[in-house]
């Protein structure tokens, strides 16, 4: 089985969309040792790359394809911070919407990742310990996310959070 010459969190740009890494993008898991069988304490074995193999891809499916941190400044929301698995995305490619007091959309260039089926229960964190929010929502929109923050009665503010995605 041969190896992958592109991203796969970002596919080829032609035919392939952004996916999650599996076993076969990283060569298999059947590798097996080729005449007498090396010594397990002094030398690699094909097992030992089965085994890199298996883990990879399983860290691949549980880490986050963006962590993205999003501040106000005069009630304007702007990219405090971003780390990502596409190495061409930019805080630049992030385009941010104000739709109002505590109302934030996210959203990036579609095929940016793989595609996102939702938000992590724990995707969304609030960081500003001077605004009490009480509640808190994270909707999937095309190529984005909606983030709304309120504090007990239902009245939307602005207040620092940081959002992670998790491709499915």
């Amino acid at each position: 089985m041969a190896s992958l010459n592109y991203d796969p969190y970002t596919g080829d740009g032609v035919s392939i969309d952004p996916h999650l890494p599996s076993t076969d993008n990283l060569g298999g898991t059947l590798k097996e040792d080729e005449g007498p069988v090396p010594d397990p304490q002094s030398m690699p074995c094909a097992n030992d790359q089965n085994t890199v193999n298996y883990c990879v891809a399983a860290q691949g499916r549980t880490s986050p394809s963006m962590v993205i941190s999003i501040d106000f400044n005069s009630g304007d929301p702007y990219v405090y911070g971003l780390t990502t698995t596409n190495s061409g995305l930019d805080s630049g490619d992030i385009s941010l919407t104000d739709n109002g007091n505590g109302d934030t959309s996210i959203e990036w260039p579609a095929s940016s990742f793989p595609v996102v089926n939702g938000v992590l229960p724990h995707g969304l964190t609030m960081n500003d310990s001077s605004i009490v929010i009480e509640r808190t929502y994270a909707d999937p929109i095309a190529n984005g996310v909606r983030v709304k923050t309120q504090n007990g009665s239902g009245t939307g503010l602005d207040c620092m959070f940081t959002l992670t995605i998790q491709g499915q």
